[in-house]
């Protein structure tokens, strides 16, 4: 089941990064229809799950994570921070594929991404501090790496 719901992300995350360097813009539909998919299967294994021990699981897999992007949604709509609204659903799209702990990983591998590149544009005289770069580019290239080292 949790490959199913990696390549659910991984390709929910490839669409939304192309998206988001083509046209700055992170579509909706791919991440309900990835987020639906995901939400069944974690459905199927609380309904499957021997007695006791499926809410943990429920409330692992998928209220946490859709919390934490919920959150960094309203942070995006007080405009405070430079992180777009589609970038909240993003998260909270691969929270609930992947789980909490693996969405904070990824998380953290972007923003250390989308660092370093900030930097290199810097250094580099190619961008300003006001450059807008597309972060979901960076979100997936922390998922693969957060997969790829198990993490």
């Amino acid at each position: 089941m949790r490959e199913i719901k990696q390549m659910m992300a991984l390709a929910a995350l490839a669409v939304s990064a192309y998206t988001d360097i083509r046209e700055r813009n992170i579509y909706i539909l791919p991440l309900i229809v990835a987020s639906t998919g995901g939400i069944v299967i974690s459905l199927a294994d609380f309904v499957f799950t021997p007695c006791g021990t499926g809410m943990p699981i429920l409330s692992y897999d998928l209220l946490i994570p859709a919390v934490a992007g919920f959150a960094m949604i309203l942070l995006a709509r007080t405009g405070r921070i430079g992180v777009g609204e589609g970038d909240g659903y993003l998260l909270a799209c691969l929270g609930m594929l992947v789980g909490v702990r693996t969405q904070m990983f990824t998380f953290a591998a972007a923003l250390i991404c989308g660092a370093i590149y900030s930097g290199y544009l810097l250094i580099s005289k190619r961008g300003r501090m006001k450059t807008v770069i597309p972060f979901a580019p960076f979100v997936m290239t922390g998922f693969l790496v957060t997969v790829y080292y198990g993490l």
